[in-house]
């Protein structure tokens, strides 16, 4: 029989025509010791380090602490483990593939050769070897070692490239399930969708889809069995059932060429809380966008009740030349000026301006305390249930007591004299429930009543300022509630009523489950100012609490400085302080009261008290202009008038360099009294 001359079927054989040998250490194994040497001296002449074992054992502690880059074992081992039981180990360590490894042995043995190559042997040497073949051998061996770097490194390249693609599968905001078809189970899940289902890896992967979303399945319009590879096919409000209700979801399904046969990926997304997001905003943005429009209608009407009621305020100063009936048609003019002003900060959600402090707060004895005292119909009755320990809830009293007696007169007008339910629950909002709010703990309290309910018509407008069914009604109890509890971190929406009839309104507010009320004041850091004092008690004399603010004027009354863009503000302004023997200068642009500032300053007769109109049509309104003058003049006494009841300024004005604030239409006695008290502090 001929010598076997083979090499391993699974590399390259062919040699190219010039090679470098890249093997640096080579380790030779046998139990013949002038074979071994033969095989050393060839090995050392091409540039090998070479390590020689005589027996399996050592050679395989040898391989397990550094595996060298070429293997010659020769079969003539004795004992145990033979040269087939080591070059068999190697083929099973992860190691093996990097060691070229070669046998030399008996190849007309064909058999016994052959077992040598199904149990990893690289290449086969006969043992009558000479040492132009073992170094041909190499060169082949070389070229097949660059093979395998080669095919390792692809290899490693498409092991990263699957690594990254799980990475991003798994982190993709999408959920996403991938399946061979949809009669088959789930084959790998990401974690989006286990956070959506509320389920771990274990409940979906080797389960279903259709016992997942079996809303899905029961559609009429879905065929579960058709090639979405051509086409593709987008489900809208697919309904997954959780322990909460059930979530709308929107599905989309496409197939790949993925697998043997293809697979079918499936991807969702929970629009429930994407709609009710929307519909917040949309909410929201609807009644900030009446409130911008009140607020102007209200800055407007302001001035002119300003200069009505400050026209009014001159006449009646003439007492001795008035009759009594002309007195008398002054004041109603005036108490009518004043319901006017009344109703602008009412409609503009506006009232007297106060501390309203938030802090944590028991919030059953508060919604208790709304029901007895909101005004309702005669037979009217409120059946209040509440779990045990409700949580303290982050709000302000007086904030809480007006969104519950809204609701409860909203119930209330919507059938008379008949039971309101009101349930209290904690609750804790995970990131996918379909609400507009922060994951978190909240108190959740429904407001159900027992009339005709709200059609879908009616609910998309509920919110909106002004809207309302009744005529008798103003239409602003749900807008105002809605805009406290977003004011709040909360959220007011209109949800199915639990016994399918009537309107349930539901309230959501921040709690904090993990703590205890205190019976001391709130801590100042657990607190924010949602509306702040304007002007401090002891620096605002109103016509309430000074019998006569003109005692405190001096013999030199102070120098007021007034700046204000409507021309008929300004006159009766002047013409009220120069009444009371005010020295008055009035300008129309913050940069003209920059100017005559200036002027008087230089002239030494600086003015005493300035009065700042906010906002200035064309020109520099009272912030800018009390900003440039407190630069060089930092103790300057400004107060800001304005007819815009929202500005942020009102709750900080002192942030911002002023001294006090009047808002429009101002009662000239308030007028006349703050400044008689700013210009006294000037003057000291």
């Amino acid at each position: 029989m001929r010598p076997l001359r083979m090499s391993s079927s699974r590399y390259p054989t062919t040699t190219p025509e010039t090679i470098s040998l890249g093997f640096l250490h080579a380790m030779v194994v046998g139990g013949n010791v002038s074979r071994c040497q033969a095989i050393r001296d060839i090995l050392g002449e091409l540039g090998f380090e070479i390590t020689t074992f005589s027996e399996g054992s050592a050679a395989i502690e040898a391989l397990r602490e550094e595996p060298p880059n070429l293997l010659l074992v020769v079969d003539d081992l004795q004992g145990h483990p033979s040269a087939l039981d080591l070059v068999q180990w190697l083929g099973q360590q992860d190691s093996g593939d990097t060691v070229h490894t070669v046998v030399v042995c008996e190849t007309a043995d064909r058999s016994h050769a052959e077992e040598f190559l199904r149990h990893g042997a690289s290449d086969l040497i006969d043992a009558g070897f000479t040492s132009a073949e073992i170094t041909h051998r190499l060169q082949v061996a070389e070229y097949q070692s660059q093979f395998l770097r080669s095919r390792s490194a692809e290899s490693q390249h498409l092991r990263q490239l699957a690594a990254q693609y799980r990475q991003i599968v798994e982190h993709w905001p999408q959920a996403a399930v991938l399946m061979p078809n949809l009669s088959r189970p789930i084959k790998e899940v990401n974690q989006r969708a286990l956070e959506i289902l509320g389920l771990n890896r274990e409940e979906v992967v080797g389960k279903y889809l259709s016992l997942i979303l079996p809303d899905l399945f029961e559609r009429d319009d879905f065929i579960p069995y058709e090639d979405f590879s051509k086409n593709p096919r987008r489900v809208e409000d697919v309904l997954y059932e959780t322990t909460e209700g059930n979530t709308p979801l929107e599905v989309r399904i496409v197939g790949m060429e993925w697998g043997e046969g293809g697979s079918v990926l499936v991807t969702f997304e929970n629009v429930g809380r994407l709609q009710a997001i929307e519909r917040h905003r949309r909410r929201i943005s609807q009644v900030e966008s009446v409130r911008r429009f009140a607020s102007e209608m209200a800055h407007e009407f302001n001035n002119i009740l300003t200069v009505v009621n400050g026209n009014l305020s001159i006449l009646g100063a003439g007492t001795e030349e008035l009759s009594p009936a002309s007195m008398e048609l002054i004041d109603s003019s005036r108490k009518a000026c004043r319901r006017a002003s009344d109703l602008v900060k009412r409609l503009t959600k506006h009232h007297d301006f106060g501390h309203e402090e938030v802090a944590l707060l028991d919030p059953l004895p508060v919604i208790e305390k709304a029901c007895d005292e909101a005004v309702l119909s005669p037979r009217a009755e409120i059946n209040v249930r509440a779990e045990d320990d409700i949580w303290p809830v982050l709000g302000s009293a007086s904030l809480l007591s007006q969104v519950v007696k809204a609701l409860l007169k909203n119930a209330d007008e919507a059938f008379p004299n008949s039971v309101i339910e009101i349930d209290i629950h904690n609750s804790l909002i995970g990131e996918e429930a379909s609400l507009p709010l922060a994951s978190g703990d909240y108190v959740r309290v429904e407001v159900l009543d027992h009339g005709p309910g709200m059609t879908p018509e009616v609910q998309d407008r509920a919110f909106e300022p002004f809207f309302t069914t009744r005529p008798e009604a103003e239409g602003l109890g749900l807008t105002q509630a809605l805009k406290i509890m977003e004011d709040l971190g909360g959220t007011l929406q209109i949800i199915d009523s639990p016994t399918g009839g009537g309107t349930c309104l539901e309230l959501h507010f921040p709690a904090h489950a993990d703590q205890a009320l205190s019976v001391s004041d709130p801590d100042p850091n657990q607190q924010w100012q949602l509306k702040a004092s304007l002007i401090e008690e002891d620096e605002a004399p109103t016509s309430s609490n000074t019998s006569n603010p003109f005692q405190a004027i001096s013999e030199a009354p102070p120098r007021v400085l007034f700046m204000d863009d409507e021309p008929d503000i300004r006159t009766v302004v002047e013409k009220i302080l120069t009444t009371h023997h005010f020295e008055v200068t009035t300008t129309s642009t913050g940069e003209q009261a920059v100017a005559a500032f200036y002027q008087a300053h230089q002239e030494g007769h600086p003015f005493d008290v300035l009065l700042l109109d906010l906002e200035v049509v064309g020109g520099m309104g009272g912030k800018d202009t009390i900003a440039v003058l407190r630069q060089e003049f930092p103790h300057v006494k400004a107060v800001v008038t304005t007819g815009y009841l929202d500005d942020s300024i009102l709750a900080n004005h002192r942030d911002h360099g002023f001294s006090g604030v009047l808002t429009k239409p101002f009662q000239m006695e308030d007028l006349v009294a703050m400044i008689t008290m700013l210009g006294s502090k000037a003057a000291s």
